[in-house]
């Protein structure tokens, strides 16, 4: 398969580039957050799928840098939409 849902090496490589990220922005002051795309869509991927996904991108984030949050804004709003039922993404940000 050629999506990152279905490839763990697309996974891995956007999981890589989200560590690169957070590991340059690190040290900066006033970074509200790291927003973990909301791209790709795959309307046929499984919740488990897209949370996986979309947790991975965090845990990336927080291993380098875990003051700054991480989000994924819109996720939920487009996935539920394409299912017709609630997704729960709550566990993708810690708590404030």
């Amino acid at each position: 398969m050629r999506d990152v849902f279905n490839n763990s090496t697309l996974a891995s490589m956007m999981n890589a580039m989200w560590s690169h990220v957070a590991e340059h922005y690190a040290g900066w002051d006033n970074i509200a957050a790291y927003e973990i795309l909301s791209e790709p869509r795959d309307k046929d991927a499984t919740a488990e799928q897209v949370r996986d996904f979309y947790s991975g991108g965090c845990a990336s984030t927080q291993a380098t840098d875990p003051r700054t949050l991480c989000m994924a804004s819109g996720v939920a709003r487009v996935y539920r939409a394409a299912r017709r039922r609630t997704l729960d993404f709550s566990s993708l940000s810690r708590s404030i």
